[in-house]
């Protein structure tokens, strides 16, 4: 079924048989799946055109076959699976979607669209197409309960449209947890007659090219964080202070309203997000963890191994954001590749990431304090959305099965190439959501640099 990311367990019935969706199929949701019944019934019928009408309007004599999907909280996925487990069903009879919270529901809606093939992720119908369910049974699982992802909005403003882009993104990898570092003239207006900052009202200048203007109103706010939540998503904001970035890294600069502008950002976001802002951007000090306020619900965001281990030790939930997470880096050595040049970081090395330290396997208590995994995107490096695309994808995908599947922690015995296979299948739905891959044979020539073969000098 070539499903990503790969499911705890999943078998195909019925010697390869399907059932068809029509004009009559019904779409209904018991308690705690309401958002996932939304979500489904408009992606599902803007690909589609079908109506996935409610159960009491559906029958089998309105042009089409009348089988159902069903989506339901179920108890006895709460006790084997967990909240964000779920349960896919497809029978003769329709599919049926019991998660053990409404995460899980909605986690298996995502997995339900992917059966449906590529054309499902396209945002209208196109002509002459159906669409069928493999009979099967699906089971499956997180191996992490928070899989996040740092967007880094302060040094290159991030306009309110791709970061809802990049939630539906997320949603679609089933990470949970994003971190969206803001500078603090993008959520506060800066002093009167003070330049603006990177990411602030108007334009200036960061390490790496200049930074688009662009401001948050509090509407805007609270549009990401509605749009989030209805994709079981939590958006944890990091205001960008100075001295605040990865290693090796500026810290985006002075707020340009200083203290105050940067006092006024954090009583902002803490308004309409409901918890206070990460001072610093969102990012774990240089090389340990540390103990700032972080909205991970309580668990320590670290990089290294040492401090993992440290902060197990002292009893406390880590979340690992290791340099080997860090999509900023480039795919390759191409001189026009996107990305800061100091490593380059491939889809394998991404896949094989093991976010649990060495120091911690030996002992199963220890390895639980690991709750979550990070990956960040330092945006310095893109110049614009598309740029942001192809630092993130493919990776992104590799990241995302680290994340939530239940690999081998050995890295030297997960399946490399059964993953490129899946991958291959994924590359279309990204395609068909619009997304700008790195190609495997490197840029298109009118993405090469100015002053590289195939662009002008411009």
């Amino acid at each position: 079924m070539d499903l990503l990311p790969d499911p705890l367990d999943a078998h195909r019935y019925g010697d390869g048989q399907c059932i068809a969706l029509g004009p009559g199929t019904a779409l209904s949701a018991g308690p705690g799946a309401g958002r996932a019944e939304r979500w489904l019934r408009a992606e599902l019928g803007a690909a589609t055109g079908l109506p996935l009408l409610p159960p009491e309007a559906a029958s089998g004599g309105s042009g089409g076959p009348a089988h159902a999907v069903r989506l339901a909280v179920h108890p006895l996925v709460t006790e084997e699976l967990g909240p964000e487990g779920y349960q896919v069903m497809v029978s003769p009879n329709g599919a049926d979607v019991f998660g053990g919270g409404p995460a899980g529901v909605f986690w298996g809606a995502q997995t339900l669209r992917q059966l449906l093939g590529p054309d499902a992720y396209r945002r209208a119908p196109l002509a002459g197409r159906s669409w069928h369910l493999p009979i099967c049974r699906i089971q499956d699982a997180p191996r992490f309960a928070r899989r996040g992802l740092l967007l880094d909005a302060a040094r290159r403003f991030l306009p309110r449209r791709d970061v809802l882009r990049y939630l539906d993104l997320m949603a679609a990898h089933k990470l949970n947890v994003l971190r969206l570092r803001l500078h603090p003239d993008a959520v506060a207006a800066p002093a009167e007659g003070a330049p603006a900052g990177p990411g602030g009202a108007r334009d200036g200048l960061s390490r790496g090219g200049p930074a688009h203007g662009g401001r948050y109103s509090r509407d805007d706010l609270r549009e990401i964080a509605a749009y989030a939540a209805e994709r079981q998503i939590a958006v944890v904001p990091g205001i960008g202070l100075p001295g605040a970035g990865p290693p090796g890294a500026d810290g985006g600069g002075a707020p340009a309203g200083g203290p105050g502008c940067a006092a006024e950002a954090l009583e902002e976001v803490r308004e309409v997000f409901g918890h206070p802002a990460a001072p610093g951007g969102g990012s774990p000090p240089p090389g340990d963890g540390g103990s700032w306020p972080d909205g991970e619900g309580g668990a320590v965001p670290v990089r290294s191994a040492a401090a993992a281990a440290a902060a197990a030790a002292a009893g406390r939930d880590v979340v690992v954001c290791p340099e080997q997470a860090r999509l900023d880096r480039p795919r390759s050595g191409a001189r026009d590749a996107p990305g800061t040049a100091d490593r380059v970081l491939t889809v394998a090395d991404v896949y094989r990431l093991e976010p649990v330290p060495p120091e911690l396997r030996a002992d199963p208590e220890a390895a639980r304090r690991v709750v979550g995994v990070r990956a960040e995107l330092w945006n310095e490096a893109a110049g614009d959305a598309r740029d942001l695309d192809r630092l993130l994808f493919p990776r992104l995908a590799a990241f995302a099965e680290v994340a939530w599947s239940q690999l081998p922690a050995d890295p030297a015995e997960r399946d490399l190439d059964g993953f490129g296979r899946r991958l291959a299948v994924h590359l279309a739905r990204l395609d068909a959501m619009g997304v700008e891959c790195l190609p495997p044979g490197g840029p298109h020539p009118w993405r090469h640099r100015p002053g590289e073969a195939g662009r002008p000098a411009v």
